[in-house]
């Protein structure tokens, strides 16, 4: 529909050209005529191509607005599911942390720890009681 329009509104109305410098004023020009100016002139084809292109343009603006919004919003989602992930990797990372720390401060929970006060506990009472033993010993004598 629009097409056939703007052929019609072309093909209809003469051409429009203007000077440079002067009023711009409306020269109807047959084949093999000199242009009265400089500059371009265009076949009603051609003019009934650029209109639609310059429609096209429009389009394709609106189209390529709509794609870069969608792709930064994408690009958006994308930044916050990886800064979701980072966070969540570093409270991972402190929780491991804290139950390391945690068990560190257990130390004397330790099997060996345990062993070894036991040993030593033990020599310690083992000597203690050799020497009240040998105390005794000499104090009866």
């Amino acid at each position: 529909m629009i097409p056939a329009l703007v052929f019609a509104c072309l093909t209809v109305y003469p051409a429009r050209a203007a000077g440079e410098g002067e009023e711009q004023s409306i020269v109807v020009l047959e084949a093999g005529d000199v242009a009265p100016f400089a500059g371009d002139l265009y076949t009603i084809a051609r003019s009934i191509r650029m209109a639609l292109r310059l429609e096209g343009f429009e389009e394709r603006a609106k189209l390529k607005l709509e794609r870069e919004y969608s792709a930064f919003e994408v690009e958006l989602k994308y930044r916050d599911s990886v800064q979701a992930t980072k966070l969540e990797a570093k409270d991972s990372r402190i929780e491991l942390l804290e139950r390391e720390l945690g068990e560190a401060l257990a130390w004397y929970r330790s099997p060996v720890f345990v062993t070894l006060v036991a040993v030593v506990a033990t020599l310690i009472a083992s000597t203690a009681v050799g020497y009240t033993w040998a105390y005794l010993g000499q104090v009866r004598q």
